[in-house]
């Protein structure tokens, strides 16, 4: 497990060429240091997309793949 400085984490997984899979979010607060109130934290962030950095391995090479992935918000049943 990798834990970011946001206190964020994934489990490593591994994918081949052309696999994916889904991950769910969990809503957040704003940080300490924002002035925004969680209603106006979350209407302002509501279709912005996340903000990934993707480290990959292959035989003995690594490389980060940035990227912007756009969320859906799906009711929950």
């Amino acid at each position: 497990m990798r834990r970011s400085s946001a206190g964020r984490t994934v489990a490593p997984q591994h994918l081949a060429v052309g696999e994916w899979t889904r991950y769910g979010l969990t809503p957040t607060s704003p940080p300490l240091w924002s002035a925004s109130n969680t209603d106006d934290w979350r209407r302002d962030y509501a279709n912005e997309p996340v903000r990934l950095s993707i480290t990959a391995r292959s035989k003995g090479s690594e490389w980060i793949v940035p990227l912007e992935v756009p969320v859906t918000i799906e009711s929950g049943s």
